[in-house]
């Protein structure tokens, strides 16, 4: 029985990876557009790595997490917008406008997180998918198609 836990820690990481090699596939050639289905898709594409990348950590007992200076630099943005946030809604409710603004402040904190877990999830699972050629080709390849659709 021993035995059988490291064979689904390697599984749940090699899920991690390939699942985030297709979220980044699916979005280079698909989401080229923003709005709410895109960044609603990308979420759940991220959130479903993210799950399969803390199973393997914790099934592993690995404590190490890749850092990065740009969660330092996010920290600015983000004390700004909760900043506005809080500041909207103490404010006396002015209308439609104060509820739009509220919404813009909520999706540019969403976005930020969302980034950060992208980069979170790609310094720890990258690395291991470009050793693969073919996952290198169609990555790629999304960004050409992406690129074209775009235009």
């Amino acid at each position: 029985m021993p035995k059988l836990l490291p064979a689904i820690s390697h599984l749940l990481a090699e899920a991690a990876r390939w699942t985030l090699t297709a979220v980044f596939i699916l979005g280079m050639a698909a989401w080229w557009w923003p709005g709410y289905r895109t960044w609603g898709s990308l979420m759940a594409g991220l959130l479903l790595v993210l799950t399969f990348w803390l199973i393997y950590k914790i099934s592993t007992a690995e404590v190490t997490v890749a850092g990065s200076s740009l969660y330092v630099v996010l920290v600015g943005p983000v004390l700004v917008l909760t900043y506005h946030l809080v500041k909207t809604e103490l404010a006396p409710e002015t209308g439609y406008s104060q509820k739009i603004s509220e919404g813009m402040v909520m999706s540019m904190i969403l976005q930020l997180n969302v980034l950060a877990a992208g980069i979170l999830l790609t310094q720890g699972l990258l690395p291991y998918v470009l050793k693969s050629l073919v996952a290198l080709g169609a990555c790629a390849l999304s960004i050409v198609v992406g690129s074209v659709a775009a235009l």
